[in-house]
């Protein structure tokens, strides 16, 4: 196959864990281009240069693996580019012990794996994926590298949702019946290994969390909403409204405060004589992100708002219907109590103000609107009277 009509880069390394040789391949990066992605970054379709290719996953060769011990890692650590912390030799130790065990996750899902195939297998992805994370996992707590792991486990989980997609499916190369066995067997040992994609994002979470501590501690605001938008993304996903409504708030608080302070230094920056023009062409770049920032969560908090309220009004209403003379207070009292979302607690006593408490639940939204239309309309009327009053008033005198 000619390079130009070939989307590999390979690339010959040792591995540094046990210092043997292989080939590795990842793909030419202008080679695709992500067409569709969901909102927690997985890409559900691709645009290809070159058609023969179109049914390749880069996701599945984001993790090498060395065929001599079994080490499974992103590229970069291969390359000499990431030391993984200063902890490989910590993990090579841990290697040693888990590679002589012939029942280790190490070595049964490793010697599943085959990475220099065509069309790389679904199985041989998510195994490296596994490998990795077990090798990770041998580290103590306090040890473990937080942000590859939270990178892995949502890996993981992208892989698992690919099963999701007949697309994505019907294109891959056949699953290996021997992998399958493994992974079955390995549900009850390897606790840290997920089985799902449920677990992988919820392993995620507990990462990206934990990452998230690190980032705030460097005041890199970027990252910092980056992380929480994906920590919004995945507890959405796992249908927890609430987590991702908190999250999505402290994104908006966080974006606000930080949003005025950067108008500020933009308005000082321009009144001072010694700051250059691309000092304040990257404040105005700042704060054109904050801005955005905020209108985003903005957004996606009334959006989470209504989604929670949907689901909650049903059971509120019910509380409320059994309430011996109720009052747009006690019923705030009562649901609170009752631990509903704040934003349901206001719209419910809202709505008894209105009298719609019996309104068909499908048809809220309508009456409620129609509701707010004739109150406008009433104080439009009201103010028009005054007007006219007045007009009356001074003709008089």
């Amino acid at each position: 196959m000619s390079a130009k009509s070939d989307v590999f880069v390979r690339v010959a390394c040792k591995c540094p864990i046990c210092k043997r040789e292989s080939t590795h391949r990842y793909l030419k990066s202008k080679m695709f281009q992500p067409v569709t992605t969901e909102d927690d970054h997985f890409v559900r379709k691709y645009r290809w240069e070159l058609e023969q290719f179109k049914k390749l996953r880069p996701e599945h060769l984001h993790v090498w693996h060395c065929p001599h011990c079994h080490f499974c890692d992103e590229k970069e650590v291969f390359r000499g580019e990431d030391n993984c912390g200063g902890k490989l030799d910590m993990i090579r130790d841990k290697l040693l012990v888990e590679f002589r065990r012939p029942e280790s996750p190490l070595v049964r899902l490793g010697e599943s794996i085959d990475l220099q195939a065509e069309m790389v297998s679904w199985s041989s992805a998510l195994a490296a994926h596994l490998v990795a994370i077990f090798i990770q996992n041998q580290l103590s707590p306090n040890m473990r590298l937080k942000g590859k792991l939270a990178r892995l486990y949502l890996r993981s989980a992208w892989l698992f949702r690919e099963k999701k997609y007949p697309d994505i499916v019907g294109g891959r190369a056949p699953e290996d019946p021997d992998f399958i066995q493994i992974f079955n067997d390995l549900k009850e040992e390897a606790t840290e290994i997920p089985f799902d994609e449920e677990s992988a994002m919820k392993s995620a979470i507990e990462y990206f969390k934990l990452e998230l501590e690190t980032v705030g501690r460097t005041d890199n605001i970027r990252q910092e909403v980056s992380l929480m938008f994906l920590l919004v993304s995945l507890y959405r996903r796992l249908g927890d409204k609430r987590m991702s409504y908190d999250y999505v708030r402290m994104i908006f608080q966080q974006g606000t405060k930080r949003r005025n302070a950067t108008q500020k230094a933009l308005e000082g920056a321009i009144r001072r004589d010694n700051v250059t023009g691309s000092q304040i062409e990257h404040i105005k770049s700042l704060l054109k992100w904050l801005n955005n920032t905020v209108e985003r969560s903005s957004d996606t908090a009334e959006e989470l708002s209504e989604e929670i309220f949907k689901e909650e009004y049903p059971r509120a209403r019910k509380w409320v219907m059994e309430m011996e003379n109720p009052t747009p207070e006690t019923i705030l009292t009562t649901l609170r109590g009752q631990h509903f979302f704040e934003g349901t607690c206001r719209r419910v006593a809202n709505i008894f103000k209105k009298n719609l408490l019996d309104t068909d639940p499908d048809k809220l939204e309508e009456a409620v609107a129609a509701a707010n239309k004739a109150a406008e309309e009433e104080k439009a009327k009201g103010f028009f009277s005054k007007v006219v009053s007045m007009i009356k008033g001074d003709e008089e005198k």
